[in-house]
């Protein structure tokens, strides 16, 4: 069992923990705002606290609006230190640690060893966990890259064929455009649907990037803990990744015996300028009427 950085904090709202962050020599900013590192849920100033290590390398958290009678500077231990709004924030125990990296454990231990197949074929598998829960299982080619975050985007097919996602605003003028054989739908953004405040610097995430060798784990500074060294994947391997109430497992496996596969796309310009094409000759046409 490895940890990305030697310092784990704990993010808690009302005494549940929400996520966990790694604080290594480099600073942590926590705050709402587009420049933390960690983003917290709702809205509120953009900065809030900083979280760091002296010279001795002591945590220590400076707060901007500490409470009343708090010092804004205060080492940051094992107490939960407030952070408004009912968060606060705290490093891991020896024994809070121990108890997660044990459940991390049981989340491996939990999924069988499936033996190969005779074609030799493989997929890459997600599955995520909500506390004991198992709540999702994925399998997807070995070349497909997954992303994490949260919103939605207009998904945009013209004669069954993927063009890709288009603004929100001009969607609605899509659905009723000749040909008439046009959908636009409403969907995830990402692969996995993850809280912002959950991910490093509350922003998408890459989790598995495709490689000439296999799929690779992706994991940027101040990753949560993780139960085997990030990197490339090889048959059977497996990662596990705490984002507070959430954790996922990532594995390598022979393959099940129906794969996801990407749905159709435009290969080339022409499909895009037809679709196009035809929408703006719709738009310019309802002008000119009126």
């Amino acid at each position: 069992m490895t940890t990305a950085t030697p310092l784990p904090l704990m993010l808690c709202r009302d005494g549940t923990l929400l996520a966990w962050w790694g604080l290594g020599h480099a600073p942590v900013r926590i705050g709402h705002g587009a420049t933390a590192d960690w983003c917290l849920p709702g809205e509120g100033p953009d900065l809030v606290a900083i979280a760091t290590r002296d010279g001795a390398g002591h945590p220590t958290l400076m707060r901007m609006c500490p409470p009343p009678g708090e010092p804004a500077l205060t080492p940051l231990d094992d107490r939960a230190l407030a952070l408004g709004d009912g968060m606060s924030v705290a490093i891991a125990s020896p024994a809070q640690q121990a108890t997660h990296e044990d459940a991390l454990r049981r989340r491996l231990e939990a999924l069988p060893v499936v033996p190969p197949r005779e074609d030799g074929q493989e997929c890459l598998e997600i599955t995520r966990w909500w506390g004991d829960v198992r709540v999702e299982t994925h399998h997807l080619p070995l070349d497909t890259p997954v992303t994490l975050g949260e919103g939605t985007v207009a998904r945009w097919r013209l004669l069954g064929v993927d063009v890709g996602d288009v603004p929100e605003p001009i969607a609605p003028v899509l659905r009723v455009s000749p040909p008439l054989a046009s959908e636009v739908t409403t969907e995830a953004a990402h692969d996995l649907v993850i809280p912002a405040h959950a991910l490093p610097g509350g922003r998408p995430w890459t989790l598995v990037v495709p490689g000439p060798t296999g799929p690779r784990v992706s994991l940027p500074p101040g990753c949560p803990l993780v139960a085997t060294t990030p990197g490339a994947l090889g048959p059977n391997d497996q990662v596990a990744i705490d984002l507070g109430g959430t954790v996922l497992v990532v594995r390598r496996r022979p393959a099940v015996d129906r794969v996801a596969s990407a749905p159709l796309t435009a290969d080339g310009p022409f499909i895009r300028a037809l679709g196009v094409a035809a929408s703006l000759t719709a738009i310019l046409g309802g002008v000119s009427a009126v």
